[in-house]
């Protein structure tokens, strides 16, 4: 049975199938648009370390191990579509047996380091266009939104 969309939303619908994305109807009159292959995780893995390292974040601190985990949790809560940052980081910190706030505490280090190492032109040639500025580097929250989003939809 093919699926039709009324109006405005029948442009944006074929754009999305077009570009290799499923389109379904949600509750009420919205639809949802999802990726048509979910990447298995040592496909997210290889993702990540590609993305990881172009961005300058070093292997060897905690704070890229935990945010690798915080991704791939992220991706799974995005797919359940219950996704909340709140209650990501006790996630991680009960994956690698500490605490939440070691967790949010290393992944700030580790993003400052990589963006003192790479700057602005690396984060914004790998997500896209100027998305950060100068001396404006990106949140721990916003980063694994934006490499959650990266590894979704490429």
């Amino acid at each position: 049975m093919k699926e039709s969309f009324d109006g405005e939303m029948e442009e944006f619908v074929i754009l999305a199938k077009e570009r290799g994305y499923i389109a379904e109807r949600a509750a009420g009159s919205g639809i949802i648009i999802k990726p048509k292959t979910t990447k298995n995780r040592e496909e997210t893995d290889r993702i990540l370390s590609a993305i990881f390292v172009s961005l300058g974040f070093l292997p060897n601190l905690a704070g890229t191990a935990y945010l690798r985990e915080a991704v791939k949790i992220e991706l799974q809560k995005q797919r359940k579509g219950k996704s909340k940052m709140k209650d990501l980081y006790p996630l991680v910190a009960k994956e690698f047996f500490t605490t939440a706030e070691r967790v949010e505490r290393s992944i700030r280090n580790a993003l400052e380091v990589a963006w003192n190492r790479s700057g602005e032109k690396n984060f914004n040639s790998v997500f896209g266009s100027s998305v950060f500025g100068r001396y404006t580097r990106p949140t721990s929250s916003e980063l694994i939104g934006l490499l959650a989003d990266k590894i979704n939809f490429g």
